[in-house]
Parts: C-alpha cells; structure tokens; sequence
C-alpha cells in the first residue's frame, strides 16, 4: 500500500512500468486488495522511481506526462483471488491427470470382442 504525496517527479527520474490500478477500493466498506486504488482510475499506471527502491517509493502517472511520488507505508491485505491463478492451474493440471490416466488405463485393459 503506497500513499500518494504532492511531490512531483521529474521525467528524467522515471523508471520502467511496473504496473497498474486494475480495480477500484470498495466505497462502501474501504476494502481493497491487490493493485486497487480509492482515488485513481483502472488504468492509472505507476512506475519506477530511478535510484529509489520501490519498496520505499513509486512514481504514479497523475496525467499523461505528469507523474506524483507515492510512498510506501504497509503490504496489501491478502485476498484470495491473489492465488486465482495457482488455483486455477492446479485444477487443469488435475483434469488433465485424470484425462490421461483414464486414457492409459482404457488402452491397458484387454478388448473383448
């Protein structure tokens, strides 16, 4: 979680994309996970700071060519659609197990005609 500043970025200092407000925070409870903002719009990209680590400070891009420095103050609130993916592709990876044993075990058995 970053907090955004009033502190401009200057062109010069901004880093490589790396990443962007894929939802917005819950307005009614103020809930959020992953890459959410309460203020910026999906899309919103944020950069790299040249010579600062991003885990002390990132760049956001307020408008197009206009960057503000945000902070950081604290990890995210895990969410389990952050593990979606692994999920995901354990079940295709069980499916597919399933697939093939049966596919073996049908061309193991002796035909009867």
């Amino acid at each position: 979680m970053y907090e955004v500043t009033e502190e401009f970025v200057d062109a010069s200092d901004i880093g490589k994309k790396i990443g962007e407000v894929k939802r917005m925070a819950d307005d009614r409870t103020g809930s959020y996970y992953g890459d959410a903002s309460n203020y910026y719009e999906k899309g919103a990209k944020y950069y790299k700071i040249m010579g600062i680590d991003s885990a002390t400070a990132i760049a956001v891009e307020e408008q197009q060519e206009i960057w503000v420095k945000a902070v950081y103050l604290h990890e995210a609130p895990f969410h389990w659609t952050d593990m979606l993916a692994y999920i995901l592709m354990g079940i295709g990876a069980f499916v597919l197990f399933i697939v093939l044993s049966l596919r073996y075990a049908s061309k193991k058995e002796p035909r009867q005609h």
